[in-house]
């Protein structure tokens, strides 16, 4: 070193000079702000997401018709008599 200065000037320098590279690194103040806007932002995007969703949504018929054991149990058979004969018998042999 070229000691222009001596130790306790140098010091306070150093520090000061320290100090002022570390706050240099630190985040800025406004983040908190920017946080914020970004989460407004993100909230807004899913809840338009959620409406196109829903707006998109068709109704599907999950009913299942009275006599649908029978036209299982009709079409896993043979098929060997038309469907009506084999739905009669198919619900007096249940009973």
């Amino acid at each position: 070193s070229d000691k222009s200065m001596d130790y306790a000037d140098f010091k306070v320098k150093y520090e000061a000079d320290a100090v002022e590279l570390v706050k240099s690194k630190q985040a800025p103040k406004e983040v908190p702000v920017v946080e914020e806007k970004v989460e407004e932002i993100v909230a807004a995007v899913k809840e338009e997401v959620v409406v196109a969703v829903v707006e998109e949504e068709e109704t599907i018929d999950v009913s299942i018709p009275y006599d649908a054991a029978a036209k299982n149990a009709y079409e896993a058979s043979d098929k060997s008599m038309d469907y009506a004969d084999f739905k009669a018998k198919y619900e007096a042999d249940a009973v």
